[in-house]
């Protein structure tokens, strides 16, 4: 149904008020009017115009509505009941007649007699232009205006001219998109097949007079564009040789009386051949097309399209009363007969949406066996596999609330989750056991020196089922000459203070001699069902030498820093002297100790003479044996203290994990270029200290595994850097690139990216929103896309794309690939940005991987949206259609 002049003027207004798409849909909707009166225009002032000349005119025409903030477009008011499309019509002829006069070259006076009338009739539209006519204008309303203007009476003018014409066809057309202006031929008919008793045949008819074709109509509709075709029927005589036709011309305007009507007879002649009906019928729910008595010719084909309504389906197809099933399309080929063809539907049950998942405990990465996810309260239900799996195409399409739970776990509950039909929908979740925490660690004292001191650990751990839930909290003391497994108690013993208050305690000595460091010592705290929390404690070994010499008195002494890089603080101290009265040292004059520090290679690193006392600040130190050689120039003898310790180190905290199954890695190396070192633990968590840096990189190393480096870390002096890696397996199979297309929205995103599930990940971390990729390798060269959508205002409706230097580009009209035509696994840090530089709002992130990227026959794309400072986020299936609208994609099809 086309739309009304009210709905144009609607649509008028929504321009006016700046709504682009309003904008869009009134291009659409006059398009068509505005090239064919540029066209016609152009085409009568009787000289030659290029197609170029048609489509220039046609866009300035809409550009001459839309500058200087639509002025041109605010003048019409719909004054004196005139439509949209009446008013633009004559807009646009004035400009194509100013076009016509504005040419550099002169064009040539003189016109056709079909340009003649349409010169005289542009000179009443421009007459008329503050008087338009109610209704649109058609190439049939030029002889109403022009039987006006010449003041002639086209109700006497009823007498018709008829051309020789096939059965059911038209005539050639001068232009493809317009009417042919023809003067009528002889004033025979002749059938170029024979029909049979009762067929109908329409009948084309051309006044010679303004060669305007009509035809019968019933409702004049507005519309500038359609034929106006008389309409006859003959029936046949059982010889087939003659009929005769009887028929009426009429049309009627508004305003005006102006009619004409006559009858009209004549004789066909029959001429050898056949036809056969194929009647095509359709039942409530849908439509056959086409439809009713088709009439074909002998041996020729015919298809049959069948289409159900939205909420049907089609239930048979019967052709000539034998059911051919639920098909789409049938071709009757070779016609000899007449045939029926039915086809009746029945109501679709509701679409359902591919729901899949994995549910996982988050401190292990394994799956959980028989977790249930719930939605709209038991509404449905699905049950997880051994492995935590879980997967369903039977839940209807729609917005749900779910509950993903399972024993000795802590539930979630995912609130607005659209599961959509045509896509794959993830609901993978990681559920938080109901297991240990360890609130807080400490070491009294934090600084310990090596030579056979004491320590009390302790650690707080508490348990959501109680103190008794816990099995055993031990701490690994094997850098400081202990126990890898030391237990600590909550018994009143071994220094705890207060027996079953959750707060875990053992006293330790630390070995003589060990190094020279800040230490991390690993807790982990185990309940009786085998859930695990880690922790750690920090300690500070420090190492101090007291010396009384006598003067002149030459010592050298060794502290072995370990610690590449650390920053060693040597600290010499006076202490007293044979002349000191009061216990602390007197300095008498010319009195002093020359101090020397030697690095490992045996180079001098300082000379220093000390009176009292003096930190030595030694940054990067190199890890080996430092000596300080000692020389008491005093003339006494003196005591002196050399107290040496690690600084400016921070503490790595983190855990490794295999990319595809999520399980952590045991026995991991990881090691910080600015120095420092640690092996991963059960599950894959790690703890250990790092020398101090702005822009450092950790390593992570393990057998089977492709080293990962995390560059651009910082590791401050005193604080936690906490690190959660994925490693690549070696020799992991390489995945099939995709086949066809694939979308899926991930409803509960991972804050890491999985190379199978969710390659591309958001986090806030540290003050930071980082995004990493993740993608495994292929077995075809692909295309991989990286893209956001932001809901900010100023940024709403874009779509940005990452290049690959990882730069962030609006989307116009270039697909701006991340990773362009290879197989490999690609691993990256795309962005990092500080979080308090941000608002608070929706963010929504896309991959799409592909092997066609030009027509993109194939493709896998997976979004998931964030709500980044505590935004409320949005739906992501409203999201993945931006996207796709963005890339001309729709229902899994690509519009390039």
């Amino acid at each position: 149904m086309r739309p009304t002049a009210r709905e144009d003027r609607r649509l008028l207004s929504k321009c006016l008020a700046g709504d682009r798409g309003a904008w869009e849909k009134f291009v659409t909707r006059f398009s068509g009017l505005v090239y064919i009166s540029v066209r016609d225009t152009l085409s009568s002032r009787g000289t030659f115009f290029s197609r170029e000349d048609f489509e220039d005119l046609h866009n300035t025409v809409f550009l001459h509505l839309f500058e200087n903030n639509c002025r041109k477009l605010s003048q019409y008011q719909g004054r004196n009941g005139c439509s949209p499309a009446s008013w633009l019509r004559v807009v646009t002829v004035r400009m194509a007649l100013n076009y016509v006069r504005d040419r550099s070259a002169p064009y040539q006076e003189s016109f056709s007699e079909e340009g003649k009338k349409m010169k005289k009739i542009m000179t009443v539209l421009f007459a008329l232009s503050l008087v338009c006519v109610f209704y649109a204008w058609s190439y049939a309303d030029n002889s109403v205006f022009f039987g006006i203007y010449t003041n002639k009476n086209i109700a006497g003018q009823c007498d018709p001219e008829t051309f020789q014409t096939t059965i059911g066809s038209d005539w050639d057309r001068r232009w493809e998109n317009n009417y042919e202006y023809i003067p009528a031929s002889d004033t025979s008919f002749t059938f170029s097949e024979i029909g049979s008793d009762g067929d109908k045949v329409t009948y084309y008819f051309v006044r010679s007079e303004n060669s305007i074709t009509l035809h019968r109509i019933t409702d004049y509709d507005n519309d500038p564009n359609y034929e106006r075709v008389f309409h006859a029927e003959a029936v046949f005589s059982n010889d087939y040789n003659t009929a005769t036709y009887t028929g009426y011309q009429t049309y009627n305007f508004d305003p005006g009386p102006n009619r004409c009507q006559g009858a009209m007879t004549g004789s066909l002649t029959r001429v050898d051949g056949f036809k056969w009906t194929l009647v095509a019928t359709a039942g409530t729910g849908g439509t056959i097309s086409p439809s009713g008595n088709v009439v074909v010719n002998q041996g020729a084909d015919q298809t049959f399209t069948i289409t159900a309504n939205s909420g049907y389906q089609i239930s048979d197809v019967l052709v000539d009363g034998v059911s051919q099933g639920a098909i789409s399309t049938y071709t009757f080929t070779n016609v000899t007969g007449d045939h029926a063809i039915s086809v009746s539907f029945d109501v679709a049950p509701p679409a359902t949406a591919t729901v899949t998942g994995k549910i996982t405990n988050t401190d292990t990465g394994k799956g959980l066996s028989e977790a249930a996810v719930s939605f709209n309260q038991g509404a449905y239900v699905l049950t997880t596999a051994s492995d935590g799996t879980f997967s369903s195409s039977e839940i209807p399409a729609g917005t749900y609330q779910v509950e993903i739970s399972a024993a000795n776990f802590y539930a979630k509950a995912l609130s607005n989750v659209t599961l959509s039909a045509g896509m794959t929908n993830d609901l993978s979740s990681a559920l938080t056991p109901k297991s240990p925490e360890i609130l807080s660690t400490g070491a009294t004292p934090d600084e310990v020196y090596n030579d056979g001191s004491t320590t009390l650990l302790t650690a707080a751990v508490t348990h959501p089922d109680g103190s008794g839930s816990i099995s055993s909290v031990v701490v690994d003391l094997a850098q400081i000459g202990g126990s890898a497994s030391q237990e600590m108690y909550d018994d009143g013993t071994h220094g705890d203070a207060v027996s079953r208050d959750g707060a875990y305690s053992y006293q330790t000595t630390v070995a003589t001699g060990t190094h020279v460091q800040q230490f991390s010592l690993n807790v982990t705290a185990t309940d009786l069902k085998g859930f695990r929390a880690y922790g750690n404690i920090d300690l500070n070994v420090i190492k101090k030498i007291i010396v009384n010499a006598q003067p002149e008195q030459v010592d050298t002494n060794t502290v072995t820093n370990s610690l590449s890089n650390q920053t060693l603080v040597i600290s010499f101290t006076l202490a007293s002297s044979k002349t000191s009265k009061s216990g602390g040292f007197q300095s008498e004059s010319g009195c002093y100790v020359e101090l020397t520090v030697y690095r490992p290679d045996g180079t001098v690193y300082g000379v220093y003479n000390v009176t009292e006392s003096i930190d030595i600040s030694i940054p990067k130190a190199e890890a080996g044996d430092w000596k300080v050689k000692t020389v008491n120039k005093c003339t006494t003898s003196v005591t002196y203290e050399i107290e040496t310790k690690g600084s400016g180190t921070g503490m790595l905290v983190g855990r490794v994990t295999n990319a595809y199954t999520g399980l952590g890695i045991v026995g991991a190396t990881v090691t910080c270029n600015t120095g420092g070192a640690t092996v991963t633990l059960d599950d894959g968590y790690f703890t250990g200290v790092a020398v101090a840096g702005t822009d450092a990189a950790v390593i992570f190393t393990a057998s089977g595994y492709n080293t990962n480096v995390q560059v651009g870390q910082a590791i401050i002096a005193g604080d936690v850097t906490s690190l959660s890696v994925q490693m690549l397996p070696e020799n992991f199979p390489p995945q099939p690139a995709p086949s066809s297309q694939k979308l899926s929205v991930v409803n509960d995103p991972r804050e890491d990216p999985d190379p199978l599930a969710q390659p591309f990940a958001a986090k806030e971390l540290q003050g930071n929103l980082l995004l990493n990729a993740l993608f495994p390798d292929y077995q075809q060269p692909v295309n991989i896309y990286l893209g956001l959508v932001l809901n900010l205002p100023g940024y709403t409706n874009k779509l940005f794309l990452f290049k690959n230097n990882n730069e962030l580009v609006e989307y116009t009209d270039t697909l701006w690939p991340w990773r362009e035509g290879g197989t490999a696994a690609q691993t990256a840090q795309v962005l990092s940005v500080p979080l308090n530089l941000l608002p608070s709002f929706n963010c929504s992130f896309y991959s799409m991987v592909t092997t066609d990227p030009v027509s993109l026959s194939n493709y896998e794309i997976i979004s998931f949206t964030l709500s980044i400072n505590q935004a409320a986020a949005e739906s992501g299936t409203a999201t993945m259609d931006l996207f796709l609208k963005k890339l001309n994609l729709t229902n899994g099809r690509s519009g390039f």
